[in-house]
Parts: C-alpha cells; structure tokens; sequence
C-alpha cells in the first residue's frame, strides 16, 4: 500500500458472495485454521483488505494442464 491510497475493506459477506461459500462456511474455516486471506476484527464485524485477498488468492494460484488423449479433451 502506497501514502495516499485509500484501503478498500470487504466485509465476510461480500467475500463469501465472491467466493461462492456462505458466510458460516467462511467463519467456520476462520475459527479452525483453515487456509483464509488475512482478515481483522473491526468492532464487532470481521474485516478483509481487498488488496490482501487479491494477493491470497494469487498466492494459492495451482498450475493445472489438461492432458488430452487422442485429440480429446
């Protein structure tokens, strides 16, 4: 993060939205170590930088080939 850059916070349920989990899934990985972005307790709520879940994900990018066989997919 550079002086002057506003931080950008997702809340656990646009990450679950984006994530295509529900909310309690996530706070359920939060709770028993699961592999999750960084994320911090503001009052009550359960707070994501958009900046460490993009760099998270990238993180936990897995190079996959498609092996084909016979000219088939």
């Amino acid at each position: 993060m550079h002086e002057g850059e506003i931080m950008r916070w997702i809340s656990i349920e646009q990450l679950a939205n984006e994530f295509g989990l529900s909310k309690r899934t996530l706070q359920n990985r939060l709770s028993n170590g699961s592999a999750m972005p960084p994320s911090y307790k503001i009052g009550k709520r359960r707070m994501f930088l958009r900046d460490e879940v993009d760099a998270w994900i990238a993180s936990t990018r897995v190079e996959t080939s498609i092996r084909t066989q016979g000219g088939r997919r």
